[in-house]
C-alpha cells in the first residue's frame, strides 16, 4: 500500500507542534496504516499523531495500526491549537 494524499491542515499541525519545541517526525510518506506523525517530549515520551481533516475518517489500515500497536499515546488531531495543547499536557 502506498500514502495517500496528505490531510490539507498536516503542514499547520507538524509546523505547530515543531514551534512548540516538540520533536516531530513525518511519517505520512510510509503509509500502510504507519501515524502520520511522531512526536517525542523533552521526556523523552512518544506520540504518534494521526492527522485528519475535519469530517475525516480513519483508512481500514490505519484502524488495524491502532489495535496492533496498542499505544496509548496515539492521538488523532483535526486542529493544530489542540495538538500542541493536548501533547504539552499529557500526563
Amino acid at each position: 500500500m502506498t500514502a495517500k494524499k496528505r490531510d490539507t491542515n498536516h503542514q499547520e499541525i507538524r509546523d505547530a507542534l515543531r514551534s512548540a519545541g516538540l520533536a516531530t517526525y513525518d511519517l505520512a510518506s510510509m503509509g500502510c496504516g504507519y501515524p502520520d506523525l511522531l512526536c517525542v517530549r523533552e521526556d523523552g515520551r512518544v506520540f504518534l499523531i494521526e492527522v485528519k481533516s475535519d469530517g475525516g475518517q480513519l483508512t481500514k489500515d490505519e484502524v488495524k495500526f491502532i489495535l496492533i500497536s496498542a499505544n496509548p499515546a496515539y492521538r488523532i488531531f483535526t486542529e493544530a491549537e489542540k495538538a500542541v495543547k493536548t501533547i504539552l499536557e499529557a500526563n
